[in-house]
C-alpha cells in the first residue's frame, strides 16, 4: 500500500539525491507556506460548533463590533471630505468677498480723494479775499503758533475719530480699532469647552435594525401626508352634491389647494434645523389631524378650502424633513438604499387614497369619513412618532449634550457648535425665501432638474383626472365604479417599488463599487443613470397609455402600462434628489427647497386643466402631447452626465 507524499517529504528526497550525485540537477520545491487563520477562527478556535463558533454569541458580537468599528471609520473617512469640501468652499467665498472689498475699499479712497480735492479748493478761494496778516501763520517747533497745545488735542481727538483722514488711513485705523476691540472681548471671555462629538451616541452609529425600523416608520409618517393630498378623488362627485359646485374644477380645488399649501414646505427645513427633527414632525401630524378634522366637519367650502390649504401647509413638513432624518441616520455608502425607501413614499401615499375614498363613496357611508380615515392615520403617525421617534439631527443632540455637561459638572463653559454660531430671523427668513430662488435663476442644472422634476410631478396628479375620465363610464370609458376606479392606481405603487428595489440592488451597487475602487466620492453624475432609464419608461407609458385606451381595448393594457410611469417617477426622482446632494453639499438644502416649490406648483396647477385637455382633444392626443414633452424633458441627464463637470466648474454652489 502506498500513501501519498507530503511536500516535506518530497523536498527531502530531493536534497538526499543530490548529496548522492551533486552534479545531477535536480529540482527543489519551494518550503510549503503555513496557513494561517482568519482572526475570527482565530478568536473562537475553542468554540465548538461549525465554522469555528459561527452560530455562538459571541462570534456573532464580534462580528457586530467589527460592523460597528466599519461605520464609524466610514463616518470619519465622510467627516473629512465634507470638512475639506466645506474648507474649499468657504475659500473660494472668501476670495470673492475679498475681491470685493478691494474692489469697494479702492472706491471709497477715490471718492474721498476727489472731496479732499474739493475742500482743499474751496478753502484757497475763501482764503484769498482774506487780509494777509491773518493768512500769515507762525510755526513754531512743529506746532502753529499760540496753538500748539489745542492743535495737538484736536489732533489727537481727530486721530481716534478717524475723521480727517484719507481713504485709506481711515480704513486702516478702523481694521486697528476692531482688531484691538476683538482681541480685548476674547481676552475677556473664559475659555469654552466645545462640544462637537457624539462618540457612539452618533444617530449614524445606532445598531442596524434601529436605523432600519426607524427609515420604515419615516416612510409610513411621508405616506400620511401624501395619502391626504389625493384622498378627496374618490368622493369628488358627492363634493359637487354637498355644496352645489356648478363644474368639476371646485370639487379639484380641494386638491389643489392642498398642493398649494407644500410650496410653504420649505419653511419646515430650517424649522427641523432650529427645533429638531422630532418636535418639528410631531407638531406638523398634530396640525395635520386637527384640520383634517376640521375638514370632516366642514359645512361650507370656504371652510373647506381652508382647512385643505392649511392640511397641505403642514402637511409639507412629513415630505420636506423626513428624507434629512433619514439622512441623518446613515453614511454615503448605505444612505442611497435608505433614500430607495423614502423615495416611494411620496407616491405610494396618492396611490392608495383613490382607492379607500372610491370604496367609501361606492358603499354609501358619509364622504366625511375620508377624512375622518385620514385624521385617524395621521394621528395615529403622531402618537407614535411620540414613543418611538427619537431626535436625529446632530447639533441638536450636540446641544443637549453640552447642556447635560453643563448641568452635570457646573460649568458654564459647555457650548456645541450650534450655539456658538446661531443664525439671526433676518439670515433664516433670507435663507428660506430668496436663496432657492437665486439659486434657480443662476444655476442652469437645477433650473433644468426642477423642471424635469416638477413635471413629472405634475404628471402624478394629473393622473387621478385622467384615470377618472379613461376608466369611468362618461365619453365612451370602461364604467367602472369609483372603488375599482381606485384599484387601477395600484399599478403605480408597484412600479414605484419595483424601482425602488432596482435603484438599490443595481445603482447603489454601482455606486459602492466605484467608491471602494477609487476610495473617493464618484462624481455626482453617476446618480443620474437611474434617470436616464426612468425617463425611458416614461416615454413608453404615454403612448401605451394613451393609445390603448380605446373602450374596445381590454383595461388590463393602459393599467399595466401604469406600472412603467410608477417606475419612471420614482427613479426620475430619486436620482435627482441624490445628484443635488451630491453636486450642491452645503447648499444643498436650499437647491432642494427650490425644486419642492416647483413640484408643488405643477402639483397643484397640473390637475386643474386636465379634465378639459382630455375631453376636448381626448385621451389618445392628450398622451402624445404629454409624451411630446416627456422626450425633450428625458435628454436632461444625458446630457448633465457628458457636460455636468463643465457646469459645475462654472457653478458658484456646486461643488
Amino acid at each position: 500500500m502506498t500513501y501519498a507524499r507530503t511536500p516535506a517529504e518530497i523536498q527531502r528526497e530531493q536534497l538526499d539525491k543530490l548529496l548522492d550525485d551533486p552534479t545531477k540537477p535536480v529540482h527543489i520545491p519551494d518550503a510549503p507556506k503555513k496557513k494561517e487563520m482568519a482572526p475570527a477562527r482565530e478568536m473562537f478556535a475553542h468554540v465548538q460548533g461549525s465554522s469555528a463558533g459561527a452560530g455562538s454569541g459571541e462570534f456573532h458580537v464580534y462580528k457586530q463590533s467589527r460592523r460597528r468599528e466599519y461605520d464609524r471609520i466610514q463616518l470619519m473617512e465622510e467627516e473629512k471630505q465634507e470638512e475639506a469640501r466645506a474648507a474649499d468652499f468657504a475659500q473660494r467665498q472668501k476670495e470673492r468677498e475679498e475681491a470685493a472689498e478691494a474692489k469697494t475699499s479702492k472706491n471709497r479712497q477715490r471718492r474721498n480723494k476727489r472731496k479732499l480735492g474739493k475742500a482743499d479748493a474751496k478753502t484757497k478761494e475763501a482764503n484769498k479775499d482774506e487780509d494777509a496778516e491773518f493768512k500769515k501763520r507762525r510755526i513754531v517747533g512743529g506746532d502753529l503758533a499760540g496753538g500748539g497745545e489745542e492743535s495737538s488735542k484736536d489732533d489727537s481727538a481727530a486721530k481716534d475719530t478717524g475723521v480727517g483722514m484719507t481713504g485709506k488711513e481711515s480704513d486702516e485705523h478702523a481694521d486697528t480699532n476692531i482688531k484691538t476691540g476683538a482681541s480685548d472681548d476674547l481676552e475677556k471671555q473664559p475659555e469654552q469647552l466645545i462640544v462637537d462629538s457624539l462618540g457612539d451616541d452618533s444617530p449614524k452609529l445606532w445598531p442596524a435594525w434601529k436605523r432600519w425600523s426607524l427609515t420604515v416608520f419615516a416612510g409610513v409618517i411621508a405616506i400620511a401626508s401624501a395619502f391626504a393630498s389625493a384622498a378627496t378623488t374618490g368622493i369628488a362627485e358627492d363634493i359637487i352634491a354637498e355644496f352645489h359646485f356648478t363644474s368639476d374644477i371646485e370639487a379639484t380645488l380641494c386638491l389643489s389647494l392642498y398642493m398649494l399649501g407644500y410650496v410653504l414646505g420649505p419653511i419646515w427645513g430650517p424649522a427641523s434645523e432650529a427645533f429638531g427633527r422630532k418636535y418639528t414632525l410631531v407638531g406638523c401630524l398634530w396640525a395635520l389631524t386637527l384640520f383634517n378634522i376640521a375638514d370632516a366637519v366642514a359645512h361650507t367650502p370656504e371652510a373647506l378650502y381652508f382647512c385643505r390649504f392649511f392640511a397641505g401647509f403642514f402637511g409639507g413638513c412629513m415630505i420636506i424633513v423626513v428624507g434629512p432624518c433619514i439622512g441623518d441616520m446613515f453614511t454615503a455608502r448605505d444612505k442611497q438604499l435608505a433614500l430607495a425607501i423614502y423615495a416611494c413614499c411620496p407616491y405610494l401615499g396618492p396611490s392608495m387614497a383613490p382607492i379607500v375614498s372610491g370604496f367609501i363613496h361606492d358603499s354609501g357611508v358619509d364622504w366625511r369619513w375620508t377624512f375622518w380615515v385620514i385624521s385617524i392615520f395621521s394621528g395615529s403617525c403622531a402618537i407614535a412618532a411620540m414613543l418611538i421617534l427619537p431626535e436625529t439631527y446632530e447639533p441638536v443632540l450636540l446641544v443637549r449634550k453640552a447642556k447635560r455637561l453643563r448641568k452635570m459638572h457646573g460649568d458654564s463653559r459647555y457650548v456645541a457648535p450650534k450655539e456658538l454660531h446661531a443664525k439671526g430671523f433676518k439670515d433664516v427668513a433670507t435663507t428660506i425665501f430668496t436663496k432657492p430662488f437665486i439659486m434657480l435663476a443662476k444655476e442652469p442644472m437645477l433650473a433644468a432638474l426642477s423642471f424635469y422634476s416638477s413635471f413629472v410631478y405634475g404628471v402624478q396628479y394629473l393622473l387621478f383626472e385622467a384615470f377618472n375620465f379613461v376608466y369611468s363610464g362618461e365619453k365612451d370609458g370602461h364604467d367602472m365604479s369609483n372603488g375599482v376606479r381606485g384599484l387601477t392606481f395600484l399599478p403605480l405603487s408597484i412600479g414605484s417599488a419595483i424601482a425602488a428595489v432596482v435603484t438599490a440592488l443595481f445603482f447603489n451597487r454601482r455606486y459602492i463599487k466605484r467608491l471602494d475602487k477609487t476610495g473617493e466620492k464618484p462624481p455626482p453624475e453617476i446618480r443620474l443613470e437611474g434617470a436616464c432609464l426612468g425617463g425611458i419608461f416614461g416615454i413608453v407609458f404615454f403612448f401605451w397609455f394613451g393609445w390603448t385606451s380605446y373602450p374596445w381595448i381590454s383595461p388590463w393594457s393602459p393599467i399595466v402600462a401604469s406600472t412603467l410611469w410608477g417606475a419612471a417617477q420614482c427613479m426620475v426622482y430619486l436620482a435627482q434628489v441624490s445628484y443635488i446632494n451630491d453636486c450642491y453639499t452645503i447648499s444643498a438644502a436650499s437647491a432642494l427647497s427650490g425644486l419642492v416649490m416647483c413640484r408643488s406648483v405643477f402639483g397643484a396647477v397640473f390637475p386643474l386643466f386636465a379634465n378639459k385637455m382630455y375631453g376636448s382633444i381626448g385621451p389618445r392626443w392628450a398622451c402624445t402631447i404629454l409624451g411630446i414633452v416627456q422626450v425633450i424633458l428625458a435628454i436632461v441627464p444625458w446630457v448633465l452626465i457628458y457636460k455636468g463637470p463643465a457646469f459645475r466648474a462654472r457653478s458658484k454652489f456646486g461643488q
